[in-house]
Parts: structure tokens; C-alpha cells; sequence
């Protein structure tokens, strides 16, 4: 890592500390409380010029509720750290967070920080009812999809040059009772499919790979040992359109998650 760091560095590139908690309760209890606020800013002060970082990245998951990043506790945590000068600071957010959120809390958050990072992934996920894309672009009605959240942003007239779309480098892979797109799910067993595995799959069974316009989003199914197995995922095609999204809108950059699952593909760089 730290020999990765200085490569990084000497390139012209940023290191930034990673801080995160997912945890509601504890998240309640750090920021209800000047004292513990001051504890943790005071370790990430110390660990920021001591390793010689460019700045802190929050990733602070409220799991019951994607609004309560907007509320004043997390703000005032938030300005308090940015008196430290720990360089500049980033905040992970739900992409309901975007999508429901009011655009005058959104404002006050965005304004706060030098970039909005939106986990533009995880619309379908472990524990639904129905497989479905990752990282949808378009969806059916009342289904959650990244349009949404780059309407909503813009719709806010909130400042572009801070807002980081991030992307999976991934899928699921999920049984189902068909092979059927959306199909339902078999309960008990799903995995994650990283972007290498998938193509790894695809090369060794020799899968066929289907389209769907309306996400553009690329899936698969197939049988092993008598399940019909699916995988939602992204490839070339997929990511061309999410970084296109960016680009044209003329957002500060993208971001993925997470970096080693394209394995040895150089693909995804190319992009």
C-alpha cells in the first residue's frame, strides 16, 4: 500500500483517508456528542498528516434512513472537521439520498464539501424478491434507476463540479425459478459476481448475453446442477453509456467500486 501510495502521489494523483461506519446506532451516538465527535476528529487529524493524506472521504450509512445523512448533526460534524484542514473531503451518499432528498438539505450538504460521491449501485440487491440490473439506468415505474438521481441533481440547480457518479464493478448472481428476465428469486443462495469473474464465466461455459434497453444493462442465465442461476453485471457497453452520463453533464468524475475486481482486464481503463 505504501509503496502504491507514493506510485500515486508521484503521478500527480490524491490519497485519501477512507472513514466508515454503517452502523445507525453508533452513527446516533458519535454525532449526538461533542466529545466523541472531537475524539474522532482529532485520530483523523493526526492519521491525515502523519501518512501525509490529501483529504477524508465519509462513508457514513444511515441503513433505515438515506435522508439522515442531510440532517444538522451530520453538517455540524462535517463543519467541524473542515476547520481541522484535513484537506479536502468527500461524503458517500445513497442514490435515494439524491432522489428523495429535499433540494435546500442537499444544497447545504453539497456546499459543505468539495465532492458528493452517489453509490450509483445496489438497486437490486440481496434479499429482494426479484433479480433485476445493479445499476439500472431506466427502470419500470416505481423502481428506482440512476436517471432518477441525475434528474434529481440537476433539478436541485446544485453544483456539478461536485458530484462523483460511482459505479459496481460487479453484479449477482442469484437461483431463480426462471430464465426469464426479473424473474423470482429462489431464497437461500445468491453471490457476488465481480466484473472478472463474470467474463471468466461467460469464457469458460460459453454463455450467450443478453440485453436490456430499458436499464442497459447486460444479464445472463444458465443451469448448473439442475438451478437455473442469473447474473446482473456490467461489461464494456454498460459502463461506456454510465460514463457517457458523466461526461455530458459535465459531473466532476466517476468513481467505482471496487477496484481489483476487473482482475487483469485492462478494459475497464481503457473506457
Amino acid at each position: 500500500f505504501l509503496d502504491q501510495k507514493k506510485r500515486i502521489k508521484e503521478s500527480g494523483g490524491k490519497n485519501i483517508l477512507g472513514i466508515k461506519l454503517f452502523d445507525d446506532e453508533k452513527l446516533e451516538k458519535l454525532l449526538s456528542s461533542s466529545l466523541a465527535r472531537d475524539n474522532l476528529i482529532n485520530q483523523i487529524k493526526e492519521v491525515v498528516k502523519e501518512d501525509n493524506f490529501d483529504g477524508v472521504n465519509l462513508d457514513f450509512e444511515f441503513q433505515n434512513d438515506p435522508l439522515a445523512i442531510l440532517d444538522k448533526e451530520f453538517g455540524l460534524f462535517v463543519d467541524e472537521l473542515r476547520l481541522e484542514d484535513v484537506g479536502e473531503i468527500s461524503v458517500d451518499v445513497f442514490a435515494n439520498t439524491v432522489i428523495k432528498g429535499d433540494n435546500q438539505r442537499l444544497k447545504i450538504l453539497v456546499d459543505k464539501i468539495d465532492f458528493l460521491v452517489v453509490m450509483a449501485y445496489d438497486f437490486h440487491r440481496p434479499g429482494v424478491d426479484y433479480v433485476g440490473p445493479v445499476a439500472p439506468i431506466g427502470s419500470d415505474i416505481g423502481e428506482r434507476n440512476i436517471m432518477e438521481v441525475v434528474e434529481a441533481y440537476l433539478k436541485g440547480d446544485l453544483d456539478k463540479s461536485r458530484l462523483i457518479m460511482a459505479y459496481p464493478l460487479y453484479g449477482y448472481e442469484w437461483k431463480t425459478e426462471t430464465t426469464e428476465f426479473e424473474s423470482k428469486i429462489k431464497r437461500g443462495w445468491y453471490q457476488m459476481a465481480s466484473w472478472n469473474r463474470v467474463k471468466e464465466l461467460i469464457k469458460e461455459k460459453n454463455l450467450t448475453t443478453s440485453w436490456d434497453e430499458l436499464s442497459m444493462s447486460p444479464w445472463l442465465a444458465f443451469e448448473e446442477e439442475g438451478e437455473i442461476h442469473q447474473i446482473y453485471f456490467e461489461n464494456e457497453r454498460s459502463l461506456e453509456v454510465k460514463l457517457d452520463l458523466v461526461r455530458q453533464n459535465q459531473f466532476a468524475g466517476f468513481g467505482f467500486w471496487a477496484l481489483g475486481y476487473e482482475g487483469e482486464d485492462k478494459n475497464v481503463w481503457s473506457l
